[in-house]
């Protein structure tokens, strides 16, 4: 009797034991979603944007550009500059040759950051838990939490052409590469999805010839916005 009396005390403690750690489980996570996540989540943003900034987008203007084939011009008896076009087949591979530059400075990207950390073929950052308490005086002790990142998920793309008056019979044409890069943060509990833009000149060339009036003395055209995975497959 007195066995069973005991058997019965340590499966009570052991039932209180797992709800205490159940309950004080459900408190943390709480409170992490609340006041630690979004701090987190701003940190990791940040850095994600310094780290693209200094390493990502470095150097990826494609090595040769003919414009010639890039960019039709049509002119009328008067020298004017009547309409503009864009070979999309050209502009598609001028944005592939981007993407796989982006892909080869993730690649061999340098771990000098020490929160930048790899592992098994995955890119990490490890933000102390302290970096989120208001006013943490030792912001580099404590529990580590690990974001994974990916610097980009899909990639969306287009050359942008843009022609304008410059100087006497003459028109300065102008070449962007717009890279939209869709990159996400893995962080316990939940991922946040981020958007990186930019607009890069990758050429530029004076010509002869003049944009009419009529046109606002400017011309612009786009190509067909070309979607990539991270494999580097078109969408």
């Amino acid at each position: 009797m007195k066995m069973f009396i005991t058997r019965k005390r340590k499966k009570r403690r052991f039932e209180l034991v797992l709800i205490s750690i159940i309950f004080f489980t459900c408190l943390f996570i709480n409170f992490y979603n609340k006041k630690i996540s979004p701090k987190i989540i701003n940190i990791s943003e940040t850095k994600l944007e310094e780290i693209t900034n200094m390493y990502v987008k470095n150097n990826i203007v494609p090595d040769y550009i003919d414009l010639e084939t890039l960019v039709k011009i049509d002119k009328n008896k008067k020298e004017e500059i009547i309409s503009l076009d864009i070979d999309t087949n050209y502009a598609n591979q001028l944005m592939v040759e981007t993407i796989k530059k982006i892909q080869g400075n993730i690649f061999n990207l340098e771990f000098k950051d020490e929160m930048l950390k790899k592992y098994k073929n995955n890119i990490y950052l490890e933000i102390p838990i302290s970096l989120a308490r208001d006013g943490a005086i030792l912001s580099n002790l404590g529990p580590k939490i690990p974001i994974k990142i990916s610097f980009y998920e899909h990639a969306f793309g287009n050359v942008a052409v843009e022609l304008t008056d410059y100087g006497i019979n003459n028109a300065l044409l102008k070449v962007f590469l717009e890279v939209e890069l869709e990159q996400k943060l893995y962080i316990p509990y939940k991922e946040n999805k981020n958007k990186k833009v930019f607009r890069l000149l990758i050429a530029s060339k004076i010509i002869s010839g003049t944009v009419p009036g009529i046109y606002g003395a400017a011309l612009s055209k786009n190509s067909e916005i070309l979607g990539l995975n991270s494999t580097g497959s078109n969408n």
